[in-house]
Order: structure tokens, then C-alpha cells, then sequence
């Protein structure tokens, strides 16, 4: 047996219901269509919404909204640092010297003191 056709446009009464109270949530709006007859999800009505939008061209844009474009003369030049390598000479150096205060947690203590007195 076939399904009785409704006699109320569905999409209609949504639309009609959103250009009298404009802002209304999804669930609101179900609600209120529900009330006067017309059985519509909440789902059916962002469904509607949605189409409605991009048919008359106001889309929004999904995700984080683009910066500003840099233009090449605002561009900051990034300076190249030094950066100091440290050879394996030097880390036997270390290592050794390590040993001879008595093992890294008395070359950490050094270390600390040392930073503490060149403040």
C-alpha cells in the first residue's frame, strides 16, 4: 500500500517559518511546525536551511578563516644563528672532566654553582 501524500508542503512551511521568526534553532522550529500539523526532524529542517543558503548564494566557509596574505616586502628575513657544534673532542674533554669530579651529579652541581656565581 502507498504512503498517503501530506497535503502541507514541508519545505515551505519551514521556509515560511524561518522569514517570520528569523534565528530560531533547528529543534525549535520542529517543534513549532509539530505543533501546527506538519511533522518535520530537526534534522529535515538544517537539511532545508542548508539548501536554502547555498541556493541563494550565502554559503558560509567551513574551518578557521584564512590571515592576512604577507606581501614579499613585509616579509621579515629570518637571520641565520650561530649555532655551535659540539665535537666529539669536546664531549671526551666533558666526559673526562666529569670523571674527575666524581660522576654527573657532582658535574651537574658544578655546573649549577657555575651559573649561579656568572649571574
Amino acid at each position: 500500500m502507498a504512503k498517503k501524500k501530506s497535503k502541507v508542503n514541508r519545505a515551505a512551511a519551514i521556509r515560511e517559518f524561518d522569514e517570520a521568526h528569523p534565528g530560531t534553532s533547528p529543534t525549535v522550529v520542529a517543534a513549532e511546525l509539530k505543533k501546527n500539523g506538519v511533522n518535520v526532524s530537526v534534522q529535515y529542517v538544517s537539511t532545508i536551511r542548508s539548501q536554502a543558503r547555498k541556493s541563494s548564494g550565502m554559503s558560509r566557509k567551513r574551518g578557521r578563516p584564512a590571515g592576512k596574505k604577507s606581501t614579499s616586502a613585509s616579509r621579515s628575513v629570518r637571520k641565520t644563528s650561530t649555532v655551535r657544534t659540539t665535537s666529539f673532542e669536546a664531549l671526551l674533554q666533558l666526559k673526562e672532566i666529569s670523571n674527575q669530579l666524581g660522576g654527573y651529579d657532582q658535574t651537574r652541581q658544578a655546573l649549577d654553582l657555575l651559573e649561579a656565581v656568572s649571574r
